[in-house]
């Protein structure tokens, strides 16, 4: 996936329209909306030094029909100060729908939900005008428009508004009148779909869509204990994504890691990368690594920073803060002092003058650079709910208090948190029902099998597997001045044995689907074609040692590779090692599971500068009684995992130098499916 060396440009020549709708007048409110634009917008200016006048958002009542597209062809498409070949870029962050249209195969077209639709005379925004005002702004200002729609396309009802929020609300069956926004699409190309359910085939645009068109783009809740916020699952793993790029990274790279991630939390939620997929992102604009952080406001001992949960920040967090006037890190004027962050929301933090300055001396628009990162832990939230009944609500009171002491000496479980109220939000929830006690996830989705509901120890036992599942699947280096991350790249390939020697193949364009996921046939007959290769390309400029994990959906973890002795290390710009090819013990063999007929896997690759054992990451799946609860009261080890990174002596080597270590994961996501 390596993709030409691109020119490398600066934020200045990057414009952006940004568009989130918590609020509603005539629909259900969403949450995470708001949140979505002002992160992007921080991040924009911010990390990629974007000029915040280059920058126009719409929110809630301002995100009216007639303003959106009013501000979509007077501020994009008829603005002379934005020249020809800039980087263009349009997000959205609100409900999703459809709305009739006979001329469609399916009778309906994909739309966008302002915020006065559904009222008098007032309709949603069809695919087929967003098409048209993308093709015109192409035709203007040229090629290169990023497009992320964070929100649901397929018209479907919230399964249960107490367990989840999704971004989708029912279709507006009203007939829109003939000439709806005839004078923005009349002559305008007609265009297939492809799996967002958008108006994508021959786009001149990369589209970044949420998920296809038949699914629920969901709102995700993250930061710290304490601390958590909303924001649309896509948007919050994307911008996490993008703070991690190079100039040379790719739309394809963003997807892959984003993809994992959305579908690793919400299975039924695959995101969606459609257009010219290999385009280098923004144009290869520069990126800073350790981004400046402007401080907003200044009261006594503390600062307000114009960052928050989702770009990173957390409790513990500590930044040098240098006079406003500084651009760069090069030649980086007197250090002003340092503040560690007290407080955080999603997208401003809280943080008291620590040491090197006086009250009074830091001024409004001082810049700050992170010289330590907090990663944001193990713990999840969990809400318990029981139906009405003696039988049920004992159950939940047994997990209750098994959670609340489960290890030996007593202590509360280290990855789970129970919150007050049942009916909130919380990233697990667990229903007792029937005699029975079912795990969900935030969306309503059911995890596991049911347990009875005398056996809490497994059901506990079944949390704290998915919790860790989650926070390894989620774990990445937030480090800014590492030299690994962005920099390892995964690429799956056919294994294929001749008479001569073991080699590796290209997958079929089958098996790469039109949002870039890869789906793999399962055939049990022929065994031999279900084998495959990884290929980990090394683009820094240190030698690594790289360490593959199979996650399945199982929540199991297993080593895939070194499994015996010392593995080889991959040279520098631009090495490579296939694992697989040449060792029978290390190959990759998908299967699936009697009676399912799909099922998906992680590939997760964590890349290291010196060899290391991670054999003690893994875990059995939850169809596997839970093993003997023997850990020290201490840690786990992904806890001594995570230990290593918030001190900064990262992983121990072998050797158990006491040299530190560079490190970054990266994943593929891979659906395997039973030939037919």
């Amino acid at each position: 996936m390596t993709a030409q060396q691109p020119n490398v440009t600066s934020g200045s020549s990057i414009w952006a329209l940004l568009i989130g709708i918590d609020e509603y007048l005539h629909i259900k409110n969403l949450s995470g909306c708001i949140n979505d634009v002002e992160a992007i917008r921080i991040y924009l200016m911010n990390q990629l030094g974007v000029p915040e006048n280059q920058i126009r958002t719409l929110t809630n009542e301002a995100a009216t029909r007639a303003n959106i597209l009013q501000a979509f062809e007077e501020f994009l498409i008829d603005n002379s100060d934005i020249q020809p070949e800039s980087q263009i870029f349009f997000h959205y962050s609100g409900h999703g729908s459809q709305m009739p249209n006979p001329k469609e195969p399916d009778g309906q077209n994909e739309t966008l939900v302002p915020h006065d639709s559904r009222g008098p005379e007032v309709y949603d925004i069809p695919d087929k005008t967003i098409g048209a005002l993308l093709d015109k702004l192409a035709e203007s200002k040229g090629n290169n428009i990023t497009v992320i729609f964070d929100s649901c396309h397929s018209g479907t009802v919230t399964r249960d508004p107490n367990l989840a929020q999704t971004r989708t609300v029912a279709a507006d069956n009203r007939i829109p009148p003939p000439d709806l926004d005839v004078d923005i699409v009349a002559n305008a190309p007609r265009r297939g779909t492809n799996a967002s359910g958008w108006a994508t085939e021959g786009i001149t645009h990369v589209l970044l869509a949420g998920c296809r068109d038949r699914e629920e783009a969901n709102e995700y809740l993250s930061g710290d204990e304490g601390n958590k916020v909303m924001h649309g699952a896509l948007t919050y793993f994307t911008l996490q994504a993008l703070r991690q790029m190079t100039p040379n990274t790719t739309y394809a790279d963003i997807y892959e890691q984003v993809a994992v991630k959305v579908n690793s939390e919400y299975p039924s939620q695959m995101p969606q990368c459609e257009g010219d997929r290999q385009r280098v992102v923004f144009g290869g604009v520069r990126v800073e690594r350790d981004p400046f952080i402007t401080v907003q406001k200044v009261e006594g001992n503390e600062v307000t920073l114009g960052a928050g949960l989702i770009h990173g920040l957390h409790k513990g967090t500590e930044l040098a803060l240098y006079p406003p006037e500084v651009r760069t890190r090069k030649d980086l004027p007197a250090l002003l002092g340092t503040v560690e962050v007290t407080g955080v929301s999603a997208t401003t933090a809280i943080a008291t003058i620590k040491e090197g300055a006086s009250i009074g001396s830091i001024p409004v628009f001082a810049r700050g650079l992170i010289t330590k990162q907090i990663y944001d832990g193990l713990h999840q939230t969990v809400a318990l709910e029981a139906v009405s009944g003696e039988e049920n609500q004992n159950g939940i009171e047994r997990l209750r208090q098994a959670i609340q002491h489960a290890n030996p000496d007593g202590e509360p479980s280290p990855y789970l948190k129970v919150v007050e109220n049942p009916d909130q939000v919380a990233e697990l929830r667990v229903k007792a029902e029937e005699g029975k006690l079912n795990i969900f996830n935030s969306a309503g989705e059911p995890l596991m099998v049911a347990k009875d509901i005398k056996d809490e120890i497994a059901v506990l036992h079944s949390l704290e597997s998915i919790v860790r599942y989650r926070t390894l699947k989620n774990l990445v280096n937030k480090e800014p001045e590492s030299e690994l991350v962005g920099k390892v790249k995964l690429r799956l390939l056919r294994y294929m044995k001749d008479s001569d020697a073991s080699q590796a193949q290209e997958l079929s364009t089958e098996s790469i689907g039109t949002g870039g996921e890869i789906t793999l046939s399962f055939d049990p007959k022929q065994e031999e074609f279900n084998t495959y290769v990884l290929e980990v390309t090394n683009e820094s400029l240190l030698p690594i040692y790289a360490h593959l994990l199979i996650l399945n959906p199982d929540y199991s973890i297993k080593l895939q590779y070194p499994q015996l002795g010392q593995q080889d290390a991959i040279s520098s710009n631009g090495g490579n090692l296939s694992i697989g090819l040449d060792s029978r013990k290390e190959r990759l063999k998908f299967s699936l599971p009697v009676g399912w007929d799909f099922c998906r896997d992680y590939l997760m690759v964590i890349a290291t500068t010196n060899p290391t054992d991670f054999k003690w990451l893994e875990q059995n799946g939850l169809n596997v009684p839970p093993p003997q609860r023997t850990r020290a009261a201490s840690s786990s080890p992904l806890e001594r995992l995570l230990d290593c990174v918030l001190s900064g002596k990262r992983f121990a080597s072998s050797a158990q130098t006491e040299e530190l270590e560079d490190w970054a994961t990266t994943s593929l996501s891979v659906t395997v499916v039973r030939d037919s």
